[in-house]
């Protein structure tokens, strides 16, 4: 620069070839400046993207940061569905797993937890088998319902029989009993000719009595008479 300020103060001495080559090298010198000030904007530009980017990936940390801490918050205010569960006690845990008292209250909740899961797939278990034994006497039942049901329609079948029967049997009893009545009948008239008989020969032989009596007094009489006579001849 320096000697180009030289050249261009000693301008009027100048020869046409040495403008010339000055313009020339005005020229690269232009060239060169522009070069490094293209530079220079690419450098500029370069940083601005790395400023650029380093402020974003602060923003995105910070925002993640934000994030994070609220859904910290969020897991803490949590009400899981465990804090309603109703889980063994804890004294009868200890007892039933029969383990030593831990200190870590998560690891304790977890322990619970897996003891719960286990009490309840055993207790689903032994209710799936006493379904199966439900099932298994729900269809005994019906098909002792059934038994019951076709025995109901035989019954039905057997008093519609017993009925016919039974009115069959009170017609018959309707004739014995009046034939009974017709032979009641007959003995009572039978029985009344019967005490009429016995009623005669009773009057009979009470006049068979009368007419006796007389001469058993004649008799009488006369051993009175001669019990006397007997007597006097024993003096």
């Amino acid at each position: 620069m320096e000697q180009l300020q030289q050249t261009l103060e000693s301008e009027g001495t100048l020869s046409l070839a040495q403008k010339v080559a000055l313009l020339s090298h005005l020229k690269a010198l232009n060239r060169d400046s522009s070069s490094v000030i293209r530079q220079s904007k690419q450098a500029a530009a370069h940083q601005a993207q790395l400023s650029d980017s380093v402020h974003a990936r602060v923003q995105n940390l910070l925002y993640e940061r934000r994030h994070l801490e609220q859904e910290i918050e969020r897991c803490r205010n949590f009400e899981t569905s465990y804090d309603k569960v109703p889980l063994v006690s804890l004294e009868d845990y200890q007892q039933a797993a029969d383990t030593e008292q831990e200190t870590d209250e998560h690891a304790l909740m977890l322990n619970r937890l897996k003891f719960e899961l286990s009490t309840r797939q055993q207790l689903s278990e032994r209710r799936k088998q006493l379904q199966d034994i439900r099932s298994l006497i729900n269809s005994e039942n019906n098909e002792t319902k059934n038994s019951l049901e076709d025995l109901d329609s035989d019954l039905d079948k057997f008093v519609d029989f017993a009925r016919g029967i039974q009115s069959k049997l009170n017609k018959l009893d309707k004739v014995w009993e009046s034939k009974e009545d017709k032979m009641e009948e007959e003995e009572e008239e039978n029985g009344a000719e019967d005490s009429k008989a016995s009623k005669d020969a009773d009057d009979i032989e009470i006049d068979d009595v009368v007419d006796k009596q007389p001469q058993d007094r004649d008799t009488n009489d006369s051993d009175h008479q001669t019990a006397p006579a007997e007597q006097m001849d024993t003096n």
